[in-house]
């Protein structure tokens, strides 16, 4: 869709109550960026990702993480195909907040991540329920790859002391 703030992508064109700006949701967007990294024109993937981080009004939509994340990892996976490096690095910072923000709220003690199952983007599921604070291997393994694309980023940008904490946190996870 076209937004005041660039293109967005969107898997709903009717709104819905629990969505951002724009009617945007989050819990596909690691899938819309790997998928869109393959189109001839990357301005869709890059405003998609512009739209999520600095959208709304400068900032980062409200609902960026309702659903649990791999935008780093699926970003830096676009920079393999596009080879744009002033994007990538332009994001840096959108990413590594974003990766902060989730440690501030959803790491547990163990270091492991936690996720409620919905949220999750997996539906119910045996782990838990909706109000459970799980650590599940599929936001840990999201995270992963965070940790890892953040370090690689980081390394592209010059970062070397940020390209050696983010590859300790995916050794750690």
């Amino acid at each position: 869709i076209k937004t005041p703030a660039g293109f967005a992508l969107t898997e709903f064109l009717v709104p819905r109550s629990y969505a951002d700006k724009y009617n945007l949701i989050s819990y596909a967007l690691g899938h819309h960026i790997y998928e869109s990294r393959w189109l001839r024109d990357p301005r869709y993937m890059k405003d998609n990702l512009y739209v999520w981080y600095r959208g709304n009004d400068g900032g980062k939509m409200e609902y960026l993480r309702k659903f649990s994340s791999w935008t780093a990892d699926a970003a830096y996976n676009s920079y393999l195909v596009s080879g744009d490096k002033d994007f990538i690095v332009d994001l840096l910072p959108d990413l590594e907040e974003e990766y902060r923000q989730w440690e501030s709220d959803h790491l547990l003690p163990s270091g492991l991540f936690w996720q409620y199952d919905v949220a999750d983007g997996r539906e119910e599921s045996i782990s838990g329920g909706r109000r459970e604070k799980n650590a599940r291997p599929t936001i840990n393994s999201y995270m992963f790859g965070n940790a890892e694309a953040i370090a690689e980023i980081a390394a592209l940008a010059g970062k070397n002391e940020l390209t050696v904490k983010y590859t300790a946190k995916a050794d750690t996870l």
